[in-house]
Parts: structure tokens; C-alpha cells; sequence
């Protein structure tokens, strides 16, 4: 286990590797790629928010138990192509639950260009990247089939195997949470 832990850890790492030597880091990024960077379109989605709540473009709930969001003024000509994307969603779709909002932020063109932005950069991985990323999961199969068929043996046999079912389980969960949480 220690082993295959410590080769997915190493491949982990050449696979998030920015390809050609060093990116162009920008020198500041503005809060929209900082949100996406750490919570994703959620972020972004509750960041946006927060803005236009703000300045006036969307009204909040008037009671507090409500998340429903209703578009206010339009925003000014100059707004980040986030926030106008998010007041467009809210716009087309009045009472727009703000639940909603993170899935269908990240489908917008405006995200689209901040993931490139920062993919430019060498900030977020490519398609490529993650793809292989989500594959180093696979290094788990071996060893979750020979612990299966061992934990079979074992119960054949009549030896104990809990300890072996409960490592078992934990191998399945670390995989799963490589496969699934991609950067």
C-alpha cells in the first residue's frame, strides 16, 4: 500500500507539472481567478454574488430562510465579464434559486476565459492534465483485486479478514478521492 501510495504521490506530481519550463505567472490576480483557484465555480459563483449584492445590481432575499436572488439595476458597462454573466443568469431567470448559480456560472463563456487565463498561466491544469490525473486512480486496481481475492481466500479458508476488509475499504476511498478530486 505504501508503495503504490508513494508512486501515485510522485506521478501526481509530473502530471500537474507545468510542461516547457516556467509559465508566465501574472503579477496579480484579480478575485475571481483567486475564487476559482480555491473553491472552484462555487466560489466564483458566491464571490459574484457578494459583488452585485453589493453595488446594488442583485436584491437579496427579504426573508432569510429564502435564497432567492432577483436582478436590481444593470450593472455598469466596465463590470468583470463574471459578474455581468452572473447578472444575466440572475436577469434571465427571476427568483433564480443561488444554488443554481455556481453549476450554471461555470458553463458561461466568462468562466470559460478565466480558466484559460489561468491555464495560460500554469495556474490550472489542461484538459490533458486532468485527464491523466484522474487515471492515476487506476494504479489502486492491482491492488484492490488482489485484496479481493485474498479477503475471498481468507473467508474460504475460515481465517480472519477484517483487518484486511477495513485496509481494503480504506484503498477504495483513497482512490476514489483521487479519482474524483481533480485540481
Amino acid at each position: 500500500f505504501g508503495v503504490t501510495l508513494l508512486g501515485v504521490v510522485l506521478a501526481r506530481r509530473r502530471v500537474l507539472a507545468v510542461p516547457d519550463g516556467p509559465a508566465a505567472t501574472p503579477s496579480r490576480l484579480d478575485p475571481y481567478e483567486a475564487a476559482y483557484l480555491n473553491g472552484g465555480c462555487e466560489l466564483v459563483a458566491t464571490t459574484a454574488v457578494s459583488s452585485l449584492l453589493r453595488a446594488g445590481h442583485l436584491a437579496g432575499p427579504a426573508r432569510r430562510r429564502s435564497s432567492r436572488l432577483v436582478a436590481g439595476s444593470t450593472p455598469a458597462a466596465g463590470v468583470h465579464p463574471v459578474e455581468w454573466a452572473t447578472w444575466q443568469l440572475v436577469a434571465d431567470r427571476p427568483h433564480h434559486p443561488r444554488w443554481a448559480l455556481g453549476a450554471e456560472l461555470c458553463r458561461a463563456p466568462a468562466m470559460a476565459a478565466l480558466r484559460e487565463r489561468l491555464r495560460l498561466a500554469g495556474l490550472a491544469p489542461t484538459p490533458e492534465q486532468r485527464a491523466r490525473y484522474r487515471a492515476m486512480a487506476l494504479w489502486f486496481a492491482p491492488l484492490v483485486a488482489l485484496g479481493v481475492v485474498r479477503a475471498v481466500a481468507g473467508s474460504v479458508a475460515g481465517r480472519p479478514i477484517g483487518f484486511l476488509v477495513a485496509l481494503l475499504a480504506a484503498t477504495a476511498v483513497v482512490a476514489v478521492v483521487l479519482a474524483v478530486r481533480v485540481p
